[in-house]
């Protein structure tokens, strides 16, 4: 199997819906912010300006639900393909015992997996794991770290356990103080992201390409 055609289509994608996606949002707000039509200033009327902010703050949170739906296709990217190698290169009662190898969650399940051969050890793979996790993380914070009054995912408390200056926190809100942080996805941390799971898939894949001893 051409492994990499089908996680590159994946990941290429996360990029496709980003960039198609995003930029009607990012316009509305750069109208906003530049007072041009339908946007124009009317400082006097308190109730359009009110319009204005509502609609700037509407713009903001779709634009991340699209990249928060981006980075979930880069984490499905990763997890199909690491399902699917396993699979083909080992056999369907190794891809079953993963799950049983005392880890909790399916990333590291799979890298203490290839621990265990050095020919796959992902250490060696040159992809950044941290980056790669806290994708997970951040992931997983969208769908389940939410808060009533925001529209925005936080940090929960697992992620600021590991990764406290995790890529994905709002620099907005850098040195609030605040408790819970909020979570936002950029194309710069995307795109990052994708770089780390292709990394580490084309390591992967050249390993078990390689001759035996």
């Amino acid at each position: 199997m051409n492994y990499m055609y089908f996680v590159e289509e994946r990941l290429r994608l996360a990029l496709y819906v980003f960039d198609l996606g995003t930029p009607p949002f990012e316009e509305i707000k750069r109208k906003i912010e530049a007072s041009e039509h339908p946007y124009e200033y009317r400082g006097w009327d308190d109730a359009v300006e009110d319009a204005y902010q509502e609609a700037f703050e509407d713009a903001g949170a779709a634009v991340q639900v699209i990249a928060m739906a981006c980075l979930g296709l880069v984490q499905t990217a990763l997890h199909v393909f690491l399902k699917e190698f396993v699979e083909t290169s080992f056999g369907p009662q190794a891809l079953a015992g993963v799950s049983q190898n005392g880890e909790r969650g399916w990333l590291l399940q799979f890298k203490k997996f290839f621990a265990a051969k050095p020919e796959y050890d992902w250490a060696n793979s040159g992809a950044d794991f941290g980056l790669i996790e806290q994708t997970i993380l951040t992931r997983n914070d969208f769908q389940h770290s939410v808060n009533l009054v925001s529209r925005y995912p936080y940090q929960d408390s697992k992620h600021k356990a590991k990764y406290a200056d995790s890529a994905f926190l709002d620099p907005a809100f850098d040195g609030a103080g605040m408790t819970e942080h909020p979570l936002i996805v950029t194309r710069e941390t995307l795109e990052s992201s994708i770089s780390a799971v292709r990394t580490l898939c084309e390591y992967l894949v050249s390993a078990g390409r390689r001759p035996r001893p």
